[in-house]
């Protein structure tokens, strides 16, 4: 266990490893709410209080038994269920019916969850390193994390 200066501290770490929010954290450790905001700050750029915040939080990992495995397929699931096209629908007040909105040049229109589909590609690509080979500028291909045979085919025809 890491050795903390005092009891303050200790009640930092285990109140921001609930939600890793500072400011709360350091309101909850007794700092006033006028000061938390820069006493979290402080105290998170300290050596002692970020070891104890990695114990604390390995043991919630454990204590879950929720593996990088886990979130993973989880991150791949999102990024796949976001990624579905779903047809643009609107009702034909006529024919008393709905149908699939179509584009100037007569092709259907779809619509996926972007937002959704952008940040479980993000949140992937970090956890696999894909950003720091970019960030050294190195000449490495980052292996693809491919989760369906839809998507081998779709990276096969880029």
């Amino acid at each position: 266990m890491a050795k903390l200066k005092d009891e303050q501290w200790e009640i930092f770490c285990q109140e921001y490893v609930v939600d890793f929010n500072g400011t709360r954290a350091a309101i909850k450790a007794g700092y006033t709410p006028k000061s938390a905001r820069v006493q979290a700050n402080r105290l998170l750029t300290n050596d002692n209080i970020q070891r104890r915040i990695k114990e604390l939080t390995q043991k919630k990992v454990e204590r879950i038994e929720y593996t990088q495995d886990d979130v993973m397929r989880d991150l791949l699931e999102v990024k796949n269920r976001c990624m579905q096209k779903v047809p643009v629908m609107y009702y034909d007040k006529v024919d008393k019916e709905y149908k699939q909105e179509q584009d100037d040049l007569g092709r259907d229109v779809w619509k996926f969850d972007s937002q959704g589909a952008n940040s479980a590609l993000d949140k992937l690509a970090k956890h696999t390193g894909f950003y720091e080979l970019d960030n050294k500028q190195r000449n490495v291909i980052p292996q693809i994390v491919v989760a369906s045979e839809e998507d081998r085919k779709l990276i096969e025809d880029i």
